[in-house]
């Protein structure tokens, strides 16, 4: 049962009839901003099955600071086996080296992509 609060930031996309967890980092100001939106996230996907989540973060016009990798890290790590599939839109050259390192660190592949159609369409494609 997906439970995504009202007041959340987390937004729900049907799309091709699969349901997806979209977080939308281009639209926070601050570093807070973002570091508070990784955290309810994080709680959002701890609710759910394990291996369910379609999950798509766009990251556009964001700086990746340490404090933000970090956390990323640590949040992913915990939030792993909740994850099927998870993709990520906007990132620069610089961001997609940090995220071949959180692949590897997770053993898990986060694709990133240009567009969020592209995006969209890898997370709903069928096994």
């Amino acid at each position: 049962m997906t439970s995504i609060p009202p007041e959340s930031s987390i937004e729900l996309i049907d799309y091709n009839g699969k349901k997806i967890f979209f977080a939308d980092f281009s639209r926070c100001e601050t570093t807070e901003d973002i570091l508070k939106l990784i955290l309810e996230g994080k709680e959002v996907a701890l609710k759910e099955p394990d291996d369910s989540i379609l999950a798509l973060q766009d990251f556009t016009d964001k700086k990746a600071s340490k404090e933000i990798v970090e956390l990323v890290k640590k949040v992913s790590k915990e939030t792993e086996p909740k994850l099927h599939r998870q993709a990520v839109v906007g990132v620069t050259s610089l961001q997609r080296v940090i995220l071949n390192g959180v692949n590897r660190l997770l053993k898990k592949e986060i694709k990133a992509f240009s567009t969020k159609e592209e995006a969209l369409e890898y997370l709903t494609k069928e096994d």
